[in-house]
């Protein structure tokens, strides 16, 4: 009985040159698609190039095949039914090669999650949409062949990271009254997830909310406590926060709106969960007065100096019947680094039960459970946001007036790598040229093995006997002066 054929090998990876072409022909293909469609030239850009520090080749390239779009009317019917609860002008994706037919392929996720669980539907529309070129389909396929092995070396959640700051492009510009409803994962989703509530909500928002007893109790008991309007107030821009604490005197400041800067500045939604852009908003950063060192000393908190800057409740620190921020609600990190750590024990231990917290903003902080980013991304852009309000490591503990680092694009860098550090990923070029190299190494070995001169290898086998002569002749001798002794 014959036995069963052997599988057939796999593919052959595409060398240096096939990858460059690949990519040549796709920047070329996008070049033309701008040129040709002004409108869309002109509209923001669903891709940037900084991104491509987040993405393998494959991936870029493949976004690349996607374009901004806004949900209308005609839009309302589907393949798989009706999307009834999606509003006029939510943001969602569109092939850009059947973009111009009827009933062509669009996508809406109610949230970033469901975008990022549900993407697959992207690259199975890209690959067999016959609008899409032939040669554009193969370069894609080429690049995915080196797809894996640039995933195992971008860091974990750099393409979570990606999808954050794009849904941040495709929603920034959705109405504050909630146009979009995405949120709280409602008022949209993808073609095979229904968005569920929205009624429900258009009801609560109708029936007036009636104030709690305990609603009132806060109220009275903290008047002057920050409400989360006056919070976003405090928001400014990172280079004008840096340079407010740089300029602050240590020496008793008065306690006023303007004198304080939040943790949180306007680089964190593109990088961060909203859950966590939120935590940064409760949080402000401050330099240490003589009344915050006494302070720090009755709390019986490691030694802190004049100028040290610290981190504290905004709630409590804005709440003028009270003794201010205390305890739990304030933090001294010893270093940069030590920041993410120091939030996250603040989070644990003082925010939820913040005496000073604004109902609508414990309600707020509830709905956001369980959405946080990931800690490897955290830890990272806490150091990053951090710089970027020039605060920097002394023996002393981190102070204020460093160097402000914008952060930019320096931020991509920073999660392509393992480290803080910039240092540009290996593209699919220098892999298959990399492949390439080793491989050509590989067979030159081997045929200089085989290549081998008959009288080099007699040599090398006569000076093999010949070590092991002298290796048994010496265990002879050690033999017999055992015996001897």
């Amino acid at each position: 009985m014959l036995g069963a054929a052997p599988p057939p090998p796999p593919p052959r990876k595409p060398d240096g040159e096939t990858i460059r072409n690949a990519i040549d022909h796709l920047t070329n293909r996008e070049t033309e698609y701008y040129e040709r469609t002004p409108s869309a030239s002109k509209a923001d850009r669903l891709v940037l190039d900084e991104d491509k520090l987040l993405l393998t080749d494959y991936f870029y390239f493949l976004m690349k095949q996607l374009r901004l779009c806004r949900f209308s009317e005609s839009d309302r019917k589907t393949r798989g039914g009706k999307r009834e609860k999606i509003k006029i002008g939510y943001g969602g994706l569109q092939c850009i090669h059947c973009a111009d037919i009827p009933n062509s392929r669009k996508f809406f996720w109610s949230n970033v999650d469901r975008l990022a669980n549900s993407f697959a539907e992207i690259p199975g529309h890209v690959l067999k949409c016959r609008r899409c070129p032939m040669q554009t389909k193969e370069a894609l396929l080429q690049l995915k062949q080196f797809h894996p092995e640039q995933m195992a070396r971008l860091p974990r959640g750099s393409q979570k990271v990606f999808f954050r700051r794009m849904w941040r492009r495709l929603h920034d510009d959705d109405d504050d009254d909630g146009t979009a409803e995405a949120s709280s994962g409602q008022g949209a989703g993808s073609e095979d997830v229904k968005a569920e509530g929205a009624e429900e909500d258009k009801e609560k928002e109708a029936t007036p909310k009636k104030e709690s007893p305990a609603s009132k109790a806060d109220k009275e008991k903290s008047p002057d406590s920050v409400s989360e309007e006056s919070t976003v107030l405090l928001q400014r821009s990172t280079l004008e926060a840096a340079k407010i604490l740089a300029d602050a005197v240590p020496a008793g400041q008065p306690n006023s709106l303007s004198s304080h800067v939040l943790l949180a500045i306007p680089e964190d939604k593109e990088w961060l969960s909203d859950s966590d852009c939120f935590i940064r908003k409760q949080l402000e950063v401050f330099c240490a007065t003589e009344a915050d060192v006494a302070t720090a000393q009755a709390d019986k908190k490691y030694p802190v100096h004049v100028g040290q800057v610290g981190i504290r409740c905004i709630h409590c620190s804005l709440a003028k019947d009270m003794h201010g921020a205390s305890g739990t609600a304030v933090a001294f990190p010893f270093a940069v680094t030590g920041i993410y750590e120091a939030v996250r024990e603040f989070q644990r231990l003082h925010l939820d039960s913040c005496d000073n917290l604004p109902e609508a903003t414990k309600d707020k902080l509830a709905a956001f459970k369980g959405a946080s980013s990931l800690s490897s991304v955290l830890r990272k852009y806490y150091v990053l946001a951090a710089k970027a309000l020039g605060i920097h490591d002394t023996r002393e503990g981190i102070r204020a007036g460093g160097e402000a680092a914008p952060l930019g694009s320096q931020a991509a860098f920073s999660f392509a790598e393992g480290d803080v550090s910039l240092v540009p990923v290996q593209s699919t070029t220098d892999a298959a040229e990399a492949n390439n190299t080793k491989k050509r190494q590989t067979d030159q070995s081997s045929e200089a093995a085989e290549e081998e001169p008959p009288a080099k290898k007699v040599k090398e086998e006569t000076a093999e006997e010949e070590v092991k002569e002298t290796s048994t002749e010496d265990s002879e001798n050690e033999s017999q002066a055992e015996q001897k002794a």
